[in-house]
């Protein structure tokens, strides 16, 4: 049994790659050919990725099965990181700031013995 989530994202990826490919297929025709070539190409280029991406479907519902055996992973540890870097960044940017003039006052020695 797939997730709806899964067959939500595969009917997303077939969408734009069936758009995708009738948009190419018609602008291929219609400089090689005209509004007939157009029409032919890009209704071939938009079955072949609606084909392709059919026989695909299986390995897309697999790829995005989700793994019950893998722990839960907590996102608090990822945002205390997350805080502590930009933290971390901020400090440096306003000790070390980015300009054209550089690092005036009592940072100067600061930055001249970190460079």
């Amino acid at each position: 049994m797939t997730s709806p989530a899964a067959t939500r994202i595969h009917m997303v990826i077939t969408f734009v790659l069936v758009t995708t490919g009738a948009v190419g297929g018609a602008s291929l025709g219609l400089l090689l050919g005209g509004r007939l070539l157009a029409v032919v190409t890009a209704g071939a280029a938009g079955l072949g990725a609606g084909i392709a991406s059919f026989l695909v479907r299986r390995e897309v519902f697999a790829l995005l099965r989700p793994d019950h055996s893998a722990p839960a992973i907590d996102g608090y540890a990822q945002g205390i990181a997350d805080a502590v870097l930009a933290h971390i960044a901020t400090c440096q940017a306003s000790v070390f700031p980015l300009t054209p003039e550089g690092v005036k006052g009592r940072w100067a020695p600061l930055q001249a013995a970190r460079a």
